[in-house]
C-alpha cells in the first residue's frame, strides 16, 4: 500500500506541477493572434523550493485519505491474525465507517513533514547536484 501511496502522490504532485505552471504562464489573450505552438515543457515555470515542496506536502496528504483505510486493516490484520474481510467487518459492525480514518489526523502530519520534504526537495535537489 506505500507503493499505492507513492504512486497517487506523484500523480497528484504532475498534476498540480502542470497545473501552476499553467496559470503562472502567458495566457492565449495574452499571445498574439496568430498561430504560435503552446508554451513546451521547458518553457513552464519551475516552482520553487518552497512552492515544490508545498505541492508534494499537499499532494501526500490529499492521497493519505485514500490509503489510511488500507493500512489501518492491515495492521488490525496483523494483530488480530483474522482475515480482510473479517476484519473490516468487526470493525464496522463494532466502531462504524468512521474508524477506518482513527489516526488520520496524525498521518497528515507525518505526510505533512516528512512527504512534503523527501518529495518536494527531489527535483530542486537533483537538479542542484546535476544528477
Amino acid at each position: 500500500s506505500r507503493q499505492i501511496f507513492i504512486f497517487l502522490a506523484d500523480s497528484l504532485f504532475d498534476s498540480l506541477f502542470v497545473w501552476y505552471t499553467t496559470f503562472s504562464c502567458p495566457t492565449m489573450s495574452d499571445r498574439s493572434t496568430t498561430a504560435e505552438p503552446k508554451a513546451t515543457m521547458a518553457e513552464l515555470r519551475t516552482p520553487s523550493l518552497l512552492m515544490s515542496t508545498f505541492l508534494g506536502g499537499g499532494s501526500a496528504i490529499f492521497a493519505v485519505n485514500f490509503t489510511h483505510p488500507i493500512e489501518l486493516v492491515k495492521t488490525r490484520v496483523q494483530v488480530s491474525q483474522d482475515g480482510i474481510l473479517r476484519t473490516c467487518s468487526t470493525t464496522m459492525r463494532n466502531e462504524g465507517f468512521a474508524a477506518f480514518w482513527k489516526g488520520v489526523p496524525w498521518a497528515y502530519c507525518r505526510e505533512g513533514s516528512y512527504t512534503a520534504i523527501r518529495l518536494g526537495a527531489y527535483a530542486p535537489v537533483r537538479d542542484a547536484i546535476g544528477a
